[in-house]
């Protein structure tokens, strides 16, 4: 009696298993298709510094990407800033801004930095808004390398591109603004710019996992 009660239970064990088995290799093969190629398109390794100090209120650097025009690429990159001010109220301090130009002169800033802290996605008249959602950045130990030699903060930024950014070629700027205050100074620094597009599949590779997965459909209903 109890071999018969075990023989339904050991096939219901295995048709589970056998479904669990379909459900991961399907879950497999569509993270293969969202994932097919984010080759870097251009971008630079080698670390860029500003520094105040040099009696003009702004030092600005930048660095110009080619891109394929596909909506939806990064723009990744990472930037530090180190300052001995300290933040009081109605001063302004010095502060560095990166921001990122399309073909057709639309800008976009990402982010502003200063003795307070960091604003991302800052808003500015004339300028395309970005959101949280096109903005991912993490902390990340600041540059051993003089003169910032660790202090201070720094970010791994990503940007993805929205629509209002067009066009096959892309700016983006680091602008340090001084506010010529000869008693402190300030350090910006920004290294690894680089786009990453995200290609279209090839109708080859749509038809080959199309039809695996047709494939594992049918089999999972069996």
């Amino acid at each position: 009696m109890l071999s018969r009660r075990l023989v339904p239970c050991c096939q219901i064990w295995v048709k589970r298993r056998s479904q669990f088995s379909c459900f991961f290799t399907l879950f497999g093969a569509f993270t293969i298709l969202a994932s097919i190629g984010t080759p870097t398109l251009k971008g630079q390794g080698t670390v860029t510094f500003l520094q105040t100090g040099g009696g003009t209120p702004l030092v600005s650097d930048q660095v110009t990407l080619s891109g394929n025009g596909n909506t939806g690429s990064v723009i990744e990159y990472q930037f530090g800033f180190n300052t001995d001010e300290v933040p009081a109220p109605n001063t302004f301090l010095d502060s560095f801004t990166v921001s990122i130009e399309d073909s057709a002169s639309d800008v976009a800033v990402v982010s502003t930095t200063d003795a307070s802290g960091t604003v991302w996605e800052p808003s500015s008249p004339g300028a395309v808004t970005l959101s949280a959602w096109n903005v991912g950045y993490q902390s990340m130990a600041p540059t051993q390398l003089a003169p910032v030699n660790g202090q201070g903060v720094a970010y791994d930024v990503n940007v993805t591109l929205p629509p209002s950014l067009k066009g096959t070629t892309f700016t983006v700027d680091f602008d340090l603004f001084d506010d010529m205050n000869p008693s402190t100074f300030a350090t910006a620094y920004f290294s690894n710019v680089a786009i990453v597009a995200t290609p279209e599949p090839t109708p080859a590779t749509l038809a080959c996992l199309g039809a695996l997965m047709i494939g594992l459909i049918k089999k999972c209903k069996q």
